[in-house]
Protein backbone atom coordinates (compact mmCIF):
# COMPACT_ATOMS: atom_id res chain seq x y z
CA UNK A 1 0.00 0.00 0.00
CA UNK A 2 1.66 3.65 -0.69
CA UNK A 3 1.53 6.38 1.41
CA UNK A 4 -1.27 8.21 -1.76
CA UNK A 5 -3.42 5.17 -0.82
CA UNK A 6 -3.72 6.00 3.05
CA UNK A 7 -4.88 9.22 2.02
CA UNK A 8 -8.73 9.61 2.84
CA UNK A 9 -10.36 12.29 0.79
CA UNK A 10 -12.73 14.81 2.40
CA UNK A 11 -15.96 15.40 1.92
CA UNK A 12 -16.55 18.89 0.13
CA UNK A 13 -19.58 19.64 2.45
CA UNK A 14 -16.96 18.97 5.39
CA UNK A 15 -14.31 21.28 3.87
CA UNK A 16 -16.63 24.03 3.93
CA UNK A 17 -17.27 24.18 7.49
CA UNK A 18 -13.76 24.88 8.02
CA UNK A 19 -13.73 28.54 7.52
CA UNK A 20 -17.36 29.09 9.45
CA UNK A 21 -15.50 31.25 12.10
CA UNK A 22 -13.69 33.25 9.48
CA UNK A 23 -17.53 33.50 7.73
CA UNK A 24 -18.72 34.99 10.72
CA UNK A 25 -16.44 37.42 11.67
CA UNK A 26 -17.01 38.47 7.71
CA UNK A 27 -20.66 38.94 8.88
CA UNK A 28 -20.62 40.86 12.02
CA UNK A 29 -17.37 42.88 11.64
CA UNK A 30 -19.62 43.97 8.46
CA UNK A 31 -22.60 44.88 10.39
CA UNK A 32 -20.57 46.76 12.50
CA UNK A 33 -18.90 48.65 9.66
CA UNK A 34 -22.57 49.60 8.91
CA UNK A 35 -23.15 51.09 11.86
CA UNK A 36 -20.35 53.40 11.26
CA UNK A 37 -17.57 51.36 13.74
CA UNK A 38 -14.27 51.59 12.73
CA UNK A 39 -11.99 48.07 12.83
CA UNK A 40 -8.95 49.05 14.45
CA UNK A 41 -6.10 48.58 12.45
CA UNK A 42 -3.47 46.54 14.96
CA UNK A 43 -6.37 44.30 15.93
CA UNK A 44 -9.36 43.34 14.21
CA UNK A 45 -11.27 42.42 17.06
CA UNK A 46 -11.14 46.09 17.97
CA UNK A 47 -13.82 48.67 16.65
CA UNK A 48 -14.47 52.02 17.65
CA UNK A 49 -16.78 54.42 16.87
CA UNK A 50 -16.30 58.15 17.20
CA UNK A 51 -19.15 60.83 17.86
CA UNK A 52 -19.02 64.20 18.48
CA UNK A 53 -20.05 63.25 21.94
CA UNK A 54 -17.62 60.51 22.89
CA UNK A 55 -15.49 57.44 21.91
CA UNK A 56 -17.26 53.87 21.97
CA UNK A 57 -15.14 50.72 21.84
CA UNK A 58 -15.95 46.95 21.48
CA UNK A 59 -14.11 44.16 21.86
CA UNK A 60 -15.07 41.03 19.55
CA UNK A 61 -14.42 37.68 20.94
CA UNK A 62 -16.81 34.94 18.46
CA UNK A 63 -20.35 35.70 18.99
CA UNK A 64 -18.99 38.02 22.77
CA UNK A 65 -19.13 41.38 22.32
CA UNK A 66 -18.12 44.18 24.98
CA UNK A 67 -19.14 47.35 24.71
CA UNK A 68 -17.53 50.55 26.21
CA UNK A 69 -19.33 53.76 26.42
CA UNK A 70 -19.12 56.80 28.59
CA UNK A 71 -23.39 57.16 28.41
CA UNK A 72 -26.20 54.46 27.40
CA UNK A 73 -27.42 56.13 24.23
CA UNK A 74 -24.62 54.41 21.90
CA UNK A 75 -25.28 51.47 23.64
CA UNK A 76 -28.89 50.59 23.01
CA UNK A 77 -28.64 51.73 19.44
CA UNK A 78 -26.05 49.40 19.13
CA UNK A 79 -28.61 46.68 20.80
CA UNK A 80 -31.83 47.93 18.66
CA UNK A 81 -29.58 47.63 15.46
CA UNK A 82 -28.22 43.95 15.83
CA UNK A 83 -31.65 42.67 18.01
CA UNK A 84 -32.94 43.44 13.74
CA UNK A 85 -30.45 40.94 13.02
CA UNK A 86 -29.28 38.30 15.50
CA UNK A 87 -31.34 36.93 18.82
CA UNK A 88 -29.38 38.31 21.43
CA UNK A 89 -28.17 37.88 25.18
CA UNK A 90 -27.98 41.19 26.63
CA UNK A 91 -26.25 42.26 29.85
CA UNK A 92 -25.45 45.85 31.55
CA UNK A 93 -24.93 46.72 34.65
CA UNK A 94 -21.85 47.64 37.12
CA UNK A 95 -21.26 43.96 37.42
CA UNK A 96 -20.08 41.80 34.08
CA UNK A 97 -18.89 38.62 33.33
CA UNK A 98 -16.90 38.23 29.27
CA UNK A 99 -15.73 34.99 28.85
CA UNK A 100 -14.61 34.05 32.23
CA UNK A 101 -13.32 37.78 33.54
CA UNK A 102 -15.35 39.25 35.96
CA UNK A 103 -15.69 42.75 35.86
CA UNK A 104 -16.57 44.88 38.42
CA UNK A 105 -16.95 48.86 37.91
CA UNK A 106 -17.76 50.83 41.13
CA UNK A 107 -16.49 54.64 42.53
CA UNK A 108 -12.71 53.39 43.30
CA UNK A 109 -12.52 52.26 39.71
CA UNK A 110 -12.93 49.16 37.16
CA UNK A 111 -11.04 45.74 38.35
CA UNK A 112 -11.28 42.87 36.24
CA UNK A 113 -10.16 38.93 37.50
CA UNK A 114 -10.50 35.48 37.20
CA UNK A 115 -11.34 34.41 40.39
CA UNK A 116 -14.76 32.60 39.50
CA UNK A 117 -12.95 30.19 36.75
CA UNK A 118 -9.61 29.76 39.35
CA UNK A 119 -11.62 28.12 42.07
CA UNK A 120 -14.69 26.48 39.87
CA UNK A 121 -12.63 25.07 37.14
CA UNK A 122 -8.89 24.82 38.17
CA UNK A 123 -8.83 24.47 42.02
CA UNK A 124 -11.62 22.90 42.40
CA UNK A 125 -10.71 20.01 40.09
CA UNK A 126 -7.18 20.03 41.35
CA UNK A 127 -8.43 19.81 45.03
CA UNK A 128 -11.40 17.19 44.68
CA UNK A 129 -11.76 15.41 47.53
CA UNK A 130 -8.91 16.76 49.47
CA UNK A 131 -9.76 18.43 52.75
CA UNK A 132 -8.50 22.37 52.83
CA UNK A 133 -7.22 21.48 56.11
CA UNK A 134 -4.50 18.98 54.28
CA UNK A 135 -3.49 22.20 51.96
CA UNK A 136 0.14 23.57 52.58
CA UNK A 137 -0.06 27.41 52.91
CA UNK A 138 2.21 28.73 50.37
CA UNK A 139 2.90 32.36 50.56
CA UNK A 140 5.20 32.29 47.47
CA UNK A 141 4.14 30.68 43.93
CA UNK A 142 7.61 29.18 43.01
CA UNK A 143 10.37 28.11 45.26
CA UNK A 144 12.69 30.14 46.29
CA UNK A 145 15.36 28.15 48.24
CA UNK A 146 19.02 28.18 45.78
CA UNK A 147 19.32 24.21 47.12
CA UNK A 148 15.99 23.95 45.10
CA UNK A 149 17.87 25.09 41.64
CA UNK A 150 20.45 22.18 42.26
CA UNK A 151 18.01 19.64 43.08
CA UNK A 152 15.99 20.08 39.52
CA UNK A 153 19.45 20.01 37.84
CA UNK A 154 20.21 17.01 39.09
CA UNK A 155 16.92 15.15 39.02
CA UNK A 156 16.69 12.59 35.71
CA UNK A 157 13.16 13.16 33.73
CA UNK A 158 10.74 11.16 34.41
CA UNK A 159 9.68 8.06 31.74
CA UNK A 160 7.74 5.20 31.18
CA UNK A 161 6.41 3.45 34.56
CA UNK A 162 7.86 6.16 36.97
CA UNK A 163 6.32 9.54 34.82
CA UNK A 164 2.91 7.36 35.23
CA UNK A 165 3.44 6.55 38.86
CA UNK A 166 4.12 10.22 39.76
CA UNK A 167 1.13 11.76 37.46
CA UNK A 168 -0.87 9.08 39.22
CA UNK A 169 0.40 10.26 42.64
CA UNK A 170 -0.43 14.13 42.15
CA UNK A 171 -3.54 12.83 40.09
CA UNK A 172 -3.03 14.99 37.20
CA UNK A 173 -0.97 15.14 34.08
CA UNK A 174 1.71 17.81 34.55
CA UNK A 175 0.95 18.91 31.23
CA UNK A 176 -2.90 19.32 31.79
CA UNK A 177 -2.54 21.30 35.16
CA UNK A 178 0.05 23.64 33.56
CA UNK A 179 -1.77 24.42 30.83
CA UNK A 180 -4.63 26.02 33.12
CA UNK A 181 -2.32 28.16 34.94
CA UNK A 182 -1.11 29.70 31.34
CA UNK A 183 -4.40 30.74 30.61
CA UNK A 184 -5.15 32.53 33.75
CA UNK A 185 -1.39 34.05 33.45
CA UNK A 186 -1.79 35.64 30.05
CA UNK A 187 -4.94 37.26 30.79
CA UNK A 188 -4.98 38.32 34.56
CA UNK A 189 -2.31 36.58 37.15
CA UNK A 190 1.27 38.24 36.47
CA UNK A 191 2.55 36.94 39.92
CA UNK A 192 2.26 33.52 37.95
CA UNK A 193 4.16 34.70 35.08
CA UNK A 194 7.58 33.10 36.59
CA UNK A 195 6.49 30.23 38.14
CA UNK A 196 4.68 29.21 34.36
CA UNK A 197 7.68 30.08 32.23
CA UNK A 198 9.67 27.62 34.34
CA UNK A 199 7.19 24.90 34.16
CA UNK A 200 6.98 25.46 30.40
CA UNK A 201 10.22 23.79 29.63
CA UNK A 202 9.57 21.01 31.41
CA UNK A 203 6.25 20.15 29.17
CA UNK A 204 7.65 17.02 27.47
CA UNK A 205 10.00 16.05 30.70
CA UNK A 206 8.79 16.49 33.75
CA UNK A 207 11.01 15.42 36.83
CA UNK A 208 10.10 14.68 40.65
CA UNK A 209 11.27 18.33 41.78
CA UNK A 210 8.88 20.16 39.19
CA UNK A 211 6.10 18.11 40.12
CA UNK A 212 6.23 19.00 43.61
CA UNK A 213 7.01 22.67 42.83
CA UNK A 214 3.96 22.85 40.42
CA UNK A 215 1.91 21.46 43.87
CA UNK A 216 3.55 24.53 45.70
CA UNK A 217 1.98 26.70 42.80
CA UNK A 218 -1.37 25.16 43.16
CA UNK A 219 -1.44 25.51 46.84
CA UNK A 220 -0.27 29.30 46.49
CA UNK A 221 -3.26 30.01 44.04
CA UNK A 222 -5.50 28.20 46.99
CA UNK A 223 -4.60 30.51 49.29
CA UNK A 224 -4.76 33.86 46.84
CA UNK A 225 -7.27 33.20 44.21
CA UNK A 226 -8.48 36.73 44.03
CA UNK A 227 -6.02 39.36 42.99
CA UNK A 228 -7.86 41.47 40.49
CA UNK A 229 -6.04 44.19 38.53
CA UNK A 230 -7.64 47.47 39.12
CA UNK A 231 -7.60 51.00 37.63
CA UNK A 232 -8.49 53.32 40.09
CA UNK A 233 -10.12 56.28 40.21
CA UNK A 234 -8.31 59.46 40.24
CA UNK A 235 -10.24 60.66 43.57
CA UNK A 236 -9.06 57.03 45.30
CA UNK A 237 -5.60 57.00 44.70
CA UNK A 238 -3.26 57.95 48.21
CA UNK A 239 -2.18 60.59 49.37
CA UNK A 240 -0.63 59.46 51.95
CA UNK A 241 2.57 57.13 52.68
CA UNK A 242 2.22 53.82 54.25
CA UNK A 243 4.40 54.04 57.64
CA UNK A 244 6.01 50.89 59.19
CA UNK A 245 7.70 49.99 62.03
CA UNK A 246 10.21 47.26 61.99
CA UNK A 247 12.99 45.90 64.59
CA UNK A 248 15.77 47.30 62.58
CA UNK A 249 14.15 51.07 62.26
CA UNK A 250 11.63 52.89 60.52
CA UNK A 251 10.24 52.70 56.97
CA UNK A 252 8.05 54.46 54.38
CA UNK A 253 6.11 53.08 51.46
CA UNK A 254 5.69 56.11 49.13
CA UNK A 255 2.36 55.60 46.50
CA UNK A 256 3.70 55.18 43.16
CA UNK A 257 3.79 57.84 40.89
CA UNK A 258 3.63 56.78 36.82
CA UNK A 259 2.87 59.64 35.57
CA UNK A 260 0.09 60.14 32.93
CA UNK A 261 1.69 57.93 30.31
CA UNK A 262 2.91 54.35 29.45
CA UNK A 263 5.63 53.33 31.56
CA UNK A 264 7.89 50.43 31.10
CA UNK A 265 9.80 48.29 33.81
CA UNK A 266 12.42 45.66 32.47
CA UNK A 267 14.60 43.11 34.77
CA UNK A 268 16.83 40.40 34.33
CA UNK A 269 18.01 37.09 36.12
CA UNK A 270 21.41 36.16 34.55
CA UNK A 271 22.30 32.56 34.30
CA UNK A 272 19.04 31.54 36.32
CA UNK A 273 18.85 28.12 34.15
CA UNK A 274 21.48 25.60 35.38
CA UNK A 275 21.15 23.56 32.79
CA UNK A 276 21.68 26.13 29.86
CA UNK A 277 22.80 28.85 31.91
CA UNK A 278 19.82 31.18 29.70
CA UNK A 279 19.01 34.44 31.85
CA UNK A 280 15.30 35.07 31.94
CA UNK A 281 13.60 38.83 30.86
CA UNK A 282 10.98 40.20 32.51
CA UNK A 283 9.04 43.62 31.62
CA UNK A 284 5.90 45.02 32.82
CA UNK A 285 3.91 47.81 31.33
CA UNK A 286 1.73 50.07 33.53
CA UNK A 287 -0.92 52.65 31.79
CA UNK A 288 -2.02 55.56 33.67
CA UNK A 289 -0.81 53.30 37.04
CA UNK A 290 -2.66 50.20 35.52
CA UNK A 291 -0.71 47.18 34.33
CA UNK A 292 -1.71 46.35 31.16
CA UNK A 293 1.23 44.05 29.65
CA UNK A 294 3.75 41.77 31.22
CA UNK A 295 6.13 39.16 30.36
CA UNK A 296 8.40 36.61 31.72
CA UNK A 297 10.46 34.39 29.15
CA UNK A 298 13.61 33.07 28.83
CA UNK A 299 16.31 34.92 26.85
CA UNK A 300 16.81 32.56 23.04
CA UNK A 301 20.90 32.78 23.76
CA UNK A 302 23.24 32.49 26.79
CA UNK A 303 24.47 36.03 27.69
CA UNK A 304 28.27 36.22 28.39
CA UNK A 305 27.62 38.81 31.44
CA UNK A 306 25.23 40.12 33.44
CA UNK A 307 25.45 43.22 31.41
CA UNK A 308 24.23 41.41 27.84
CA UNK A 309 21.26 39.91 29.98
CA UNK A 310 19.91 43.54 31.08
CA UNK A 311 20.41 44.67 27.40
CA UNK A 312 18.30 41.96 26.30
CA UNK A 313 15.59 42.10 28.79
CA UNK A 314 15.96 45.97 27.62
CA UNK A 315 15.61 45.51 23.81
CA UNK A 316 12.27 42.97 24.41
CA UNK A 317 10.74 45.78 26.62
CA UNK A 318 11.38 48.58 24.84
CA UNK A 319 9.84 46.17 21.38
CA UNK A 320 6.46 45.78 23.68
CA UNK A 321 6.62 49.15 24.38
CA UNK A 322 6.19 49.93 20.92
CA UNK A 323 3.42 47.58 20.06
CA UNK A 324 1.48 48.76 22.89
CA UNK A 325 1.97 52.59 21.67
CA UNK A 326 1.32 51.80 18.01
CA UNK A 327 -1.93 49.66 19.34
CA UNK A 328 -3.36 52.66 21.45
CA UNK A 329 -2.58 55.22 18.72
CA UNK A 330 -4.63 52.99 16.39
CA UNK A 331 -7.63 53.82 19.18
CA UNK A 332 -7.06 57.51 19.44
CA UNK A 333 -4.95 57.24 22.46
CA UNK A 334 -2.34 59.29 22.01
CA UNK A 335 0.52 58.90 24.97
CA UNK A 336 4.12 60.04 25.75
Amino acid sequence: MTPKELVIQCLKTIQDTRDAGQRWYTLISGCLIELRFIRCSCDHGVFILTTPEETCYIALETDDLLFISKTRAPFLRLKASLEQLFDLTVCEGSVLKFLNLHIVQSPSGISFDQTRHIQHVILSEYFKDIPPSSIKRQMYPFPLEPSFEKQLYEAPPLTGVELTAVTKRFRFAFGHVVGGLMHITTVSRPDLAYSVMRYSGYMSCPNLPIFEALHLTMCYLYYHPHLPIMCSSKQSLPTTSIQTHWKTGFAEYLPGDYGDGLATFADADFARCLRTRRSVSANFHLLHGVLVSWNCKKQPITALHSSGAELTSLHRAAFKCSLLKTFLTSLGVFIT
